[in-house]
């Protein structure tokens, strides 16, 4: 980074502070730390979809019929992205297995 810090969380950056320029540059290093939660592992269900096997006219057909192409999306940020990609899971679920792990991940 050169001379600036951008966030926009200003609760996320502690302990600012403009050093001495770079080599021979007019930029100056920053050094700053980040303050981040602790997370858990996820567990979560991670799929792997088996795309060379769908059943692509299926998946097509789901797609068309999607709700956004024929309705506009209200609510909140948060629910407008729940309307746009619960079709999409359930359309995934319908027309394409799942394959494989090799991450270790579970799958269903």
């Amino acid at each position: 980074m050169l001379d600036l810090v951008l966030s926009n969380d200003p609760y996320i950056l502690s302990s600012i502070d403009v050093a001495e320029p770079f080599s021979n540059s007019d930029h100056c290093v920053v050094h700053f730390s980040l303050v981040l939660d602790h997370h858990e592992k996820n567990d979560s269900v991670r799929y792997i979809y088996d795309f060379d096997n769908c059943n692509e006219g299926l998946l097509s057909q789901q797609l068309l019929s999607h709700p956004s192409n024929s309705t506009i999306p209200f609510g909140s940020a948060d629910s407008v992205c729940d309307q746009f990609i619960q079709p999409i899971y359930e359309a995934l679920y319908v027309t394409v297995s799942t394959k494989g792990n090799p991450f270790g991940w579970q799958y269903c």
